[in-house]
């Protein structure tokens, strides 16, 4: 079962801002990040007051640049790559003097980009700092690391079959994203990844790491000075490459619509994806609000008066296209279902109450900076930003939030719900295909 840490608060993080006035009163937030251009790559550093080092390589692209049939070569990439060891070191020597440093390198990958990562304490900066741009510039793609990662994938993906959250995700995608990058799905398929071959990851990753393509964000207690000269002599030696951004349109559904799977489980799992606003836009911000809200009411109608399930969600998704979720897990899908119906339509015909947007602007902003505690979080909120748009919206996050009326959220949500993509997972005597395709007007 999904829980709201793994989804609502995610997409807080995605667009959020620091949260410098909250940790450290009234310090001028806007010092604090800086971006500077080192020989024709971008670095976006944020000045933090502790002995973590937070070292993110943001790679453009996601799923919009490789194809159905490669889909998973970028994350099996990633995983060969960081899970190595270079050409001046071999793997066991490398993995073995991280564990010694107590430095973490990882790969990860997903729909709009990838990441390769770094986190050290501050004492074991310079030499961490040397074995990431060796692993990075200087890979060592052997036989060995390639077949052992590309096992593993294919593992996980057997056994996301069996998770009937993996496979809802997976539904709801296809539901919404059939003409869509979106549809190819990052971890790729069983069969997809057995027929990925050495020479094709060697290949693959010499496309990524230039710097057209890639953007460095660093949080910690380090002199600007001193990161852009580690930054000269070793990341910006990169290739320039020539990466064009590709335009992504808004997810725009006018009518409902459900697509059924029957499987024999204890509970019904359904999820609901609704069109939204473009990323980083005013519209944006109050439908992040919006949903907030919804997912109260959802808690109160669904689990408090009628214990129909124990965490009914909403939430909006931000991507590059951004999607508004509603989930729930329940034996009584057809009475958990209307409800939520019930819901959507109550708001587009009267609106939100002026109390309900007062109560969440408090308790969202003071849970969006709880969540931004760790260097990784933040930094990881500036480079989501940076691919969304631009990092800078993020100084801005809080005032916008608190300059939102009840008009802008109400005009938003009624402007973008006209209809839902459901997907159902679970018994078939349970299901109502009536109810789901019902208007929301």
């Amino acid at each position: 079962m999904k829980r709201i840490t793994v989804s609502l608060i995610a997409i807080l993080i995605l667009v959020g801002s620091s949260m410098n006035r909250f940790a450290y009163g009234n310090l001028d937030e806007k010092s604090l990040v800086t971006e500077s251009n080192v020989d024709g790559l971008q670095v976006i550093s944020k000045k933090a007051f502790n002995d973590i080092i937070s070292v993110q390589l943001f790679i453009r692209g996601g799923t919009a640049y490789y194809t159905k049939e490669q889909e998973g070569i970028e994350a099996l990439t990633l995983g060969v790559v960081t899970h190595g060891g270079t050409m001046t070191q071999p793997k066991d020597d490398f993995q073995s003097e991280l564990e010694k440093l107590g430095t973490t390198i990882g790969g990860n990958s997903g729909l709009d980009f990838s990441t390769i990562t770094m986190k050290c304490i501050k004492k074991n900066w310079a030499r961490s700092w040397e074995m990431l741009t060796d692993i990075i510039l200087n890979p060592d793609i052997e036989e060995a690391t390639f077949l052992l990662n590309k096992d593993n994938a294919i593992s996980a993906i057997k056994q996301d079959d069996s998770s009937p959250d993996a496979r809802l995700e997976e539904m709801s995608r296809d539901a919404s994203f059939q003409d869509h990058f979106y549809s190819i799905k990052p971890n790729g398929s069983e069969a997809s990844l057995e027929k990925l071959q050495l020479e094709d990851i060697r290949n693959y990753y010499s496309t990524l790491i230039n710097k057209s393509r890639c953007f460095l964000v660093v949080v910690g207690n380090l002199d600007g000075k001193e990161l852009e000269l580690r930054v000269k002599e070793s990341l910006a030696k990169m290739p320039e490459g020539r990466f064009a951004t590709k335009t992504f349109n808004r997810l725009n559904i006018t009518k409902s619509s459900v697509v059924f799977e029957e499987r024999d489980i204890a509970t019904n799992y359904i999820q609901g994806t609704i069109g939204a606003p473009l990323p980083l836009t005013d519209e944006n911000r109050a439908m992040i609000v919006a949903m907030a809200i919804l997912y109260d009411r959802y808690f109160e109608e669904i689990r408090t008066k009628r214990g129909l399930s124990y965490s009914p969600q909403s939430y909006l998704r931000n991507r590059r296209t951004p999607s508004a979720i509603i989930y729930v897990t329940t034996i009584e899908p057809d009475a958990a279902v209307q409800v939520m119906i019930d819901e959507l339509k109550k708001i587009k015909k009267d609106g939100f109450e002026d109390s309900e947007l007062k109560n969440k602007k408090a308790g969202f902003l003071t849970r969006h900076y709880m969540q931004l505690e760790t260097n990784d979080s933040q930094g990881d909120m500036l480079g989501r930003a940076e691919i969304l748009g631009g990092w800078e919206k993020t100084e801005t996050f809080v005032d916008d939030i608190n300059a939102l009326t009840l008009e802008d959220i109400n005009d938003t949500f009624d402007k973008y719900v006209k209809g839902v993509n459901w997907v159902y997972l679970g018994q078939k005597d349970q299901f109502n295909e009536a109810t789901y395709l019902q208007s929301l007007n």
